[in-house]
């Protein structure tokens, strides 16, 4: 994250943001408040995301380029392969201050399909599970539509 200005994995700079849940770097002070700014990295080691949000709000966060589904998808991949738990974290900070184990949905639709794989999902508390529970359920598919059959 040298690239703006911020260094190392994580670090604090002004954003602007929008109502998609995307947000740009600012060259300007927004609201007199910084932005605490990580990488989402892919597994090969690649840069694939900014993560931004302010400090006196953890539970809501913003995308660079609104492509990541999860931060810690290693931890999602050795969950299954390894049938372990997965620990899941409400917000991007929460997974932080967790040392960066288990892992956060960024983006639901894109995360169901690899999190229905997963044997065991421990969630933060019970409201949170009821949460991942009602999202693992939703069935998202088209609607259906069965034509009746005509007598002869």
């Amino acid at each position: 994250m040298t690239d703006i200005g911020i260094g190392g994995r994580f670090g604090l700079h002004p954003i602007e943001t929008f109502r998609e849940g995307a947000f740009e770097l600012a060259d300007h002070d927004v609201d007199d408040q910084n932005a605490l700014i990580i990488g989402a990295d892919l597994l090969d080691d690649g840069l694939e995301d900014l993560i931004a949000w302010y400090p006196v709000r953890p539970d809501r966060w913003w995308r660079r380029r609104r492509v990541t589904r999860l931060l810690g998808e290693d931890a999602v991949l050795r969950a299954m392969g390894c049938r372990e738990p997965l620990s899941l974290w409400r917000s991007p900070f929460q997974w932080l201050r967790m040392g960066c184990q288990g892992a956060v949905v960024l983006n639901w639709p894109l995360a169901l399909p690899i999190l229905r794989c997963v044997g065991e999902i421990v969630a933060e508390d019970v409201d949170h599970g009821d949460d991942i529970e009602r999202r693992l359920r939703e069935k998202r598919g088209p609607r259906l539509t069965v034509p009746r059959r005509v007598a002869a």
